[in-house]
C-alpha cells in the first residue's frame, strides 16, 4: 500500500535546450541535419518523512544525411543517441544512466508506369537496463504503390510493416524510490493492401493530405 499526500517545497525546475537544422549541400541534392536536445529537471519530495531530490539529465543528438533527385530517387541514413542519467538523495540504486542508440534508413525510387517503391528500416539498441531489457531489433517496412487515373487520384499499394517480425516495446521509468523497466508487444508484421483516392482534381505532390 502506498500513501501519498501534497506538499509545498521549493526546487522543482525544469530547463532544455535544443537545436534543430538543415545544410544544403551540392545544389540542395545532399542535405545535412544535425539534431541536439538537452534537458535537465530537478524534483523534490518526501518519502517517509526523508527528504528526496531527483534530478535527471537527458540528452540526444543526431544526424541525418540525405541525398534527392526530385521525383526521382532519394535516400538517407541517420542515426540518435539518447543518454539518461538520474540521481536520487535517497536511493543509490536510483543512480543508473542508461541509453539507446537508433539507427535508419530510408530510401524511395519512382519508377516507370507511375509506380513508387518505398523502404525505411530503424535499428534499435537499449543499453545499461535490467538483464532481459537490453533488447536490440529491427523494424523493417517496404511499400509498392501504383497511381491510377489521368490525375493519378486513385493509389493501390501493399504495404509491408514489420517485415522481419522484431517489433516491441520497451521502455524505463525512473520515479521516487524505484525503477521499472517494460517491454511489451505491439502489433507486428501484417501486409496491407490499402487503396487511397483523392477527391482534388489536380494532381499534387508527394506528401500531400488531399483525400
Amino acid at each position: 500500500r502506498t500513501i501519498t499526500r501534497p506538499v509545498n517545497v521549493n526546487g522543482n525546475y525544469n530547463s532544455s535546450v535544443g537545436y534543430d537544422g538543415t545544410i544544403p549541400l551540392k545544389g540542395r541534392e545532399f542535405t545535412c541535419n544535425p539534431h541536439i536536445y538537452l534537458n535537465y529537471k530537478n524534483n523534490v519530495n518526501f518519502i517517509n518523512g526523508q527528504k528526496n531530490t531527483i534530478n535527471e539529465l537527458f540528452s540526444e543528438t543526431g544526424l541525418d544525411l540525405g541525398y534527392n533527385v526530385q521525383e526521382k530517387f532519394n535516400i538517407s541514413i541517420g542515426g540518435i543517441f539518447d543518454y539518461h542519467a538520474p540521481h536520487s538523495s535517497l536511493n543509490n540504486q536510483n543512480n543508473k544512466p542508461y541509453s539507446s542508440q537508433e539507427f535508419s534508413a530510408n530510401g524511395s525510387v519512382h519508377l516507370p508506369a507511375k509506380i513508387l517503391i518505398e523502404s525505411n528500416a530503424v535499428y534499435t539498441l537499449n543499453s545499461s537496463r535490467t538483464n532481459g531489457y537490453n533488447i536490440n531489433y529491427v523494424v523493417w517496412n517496404a511499400s509498392v504503390s501504383k497511381n491510377f487515373l489521368k490525375n493519378e487520384n486513385l493509389i493501390v499499394s501493399v504495404d509491408a510493416t514489420d517485415i522481419l517480425d522484431q517489433n516491441i516495446n520497451t521502455s524505463r521509468t525512473v520515479t521516487d524510490n524505484y525503477i521499472t523497466d517494460t517491454k511489451s508487444n505491439v502489433v507486428r508484421r501484417y501486409i496491407l493492401l490499402r487503396a487511397v483516392f483523392k477527391f482534388n482534381s489536380n494532381k499534387t505532390k508527394e506528401g500531400d493530405d488531399d483525400y
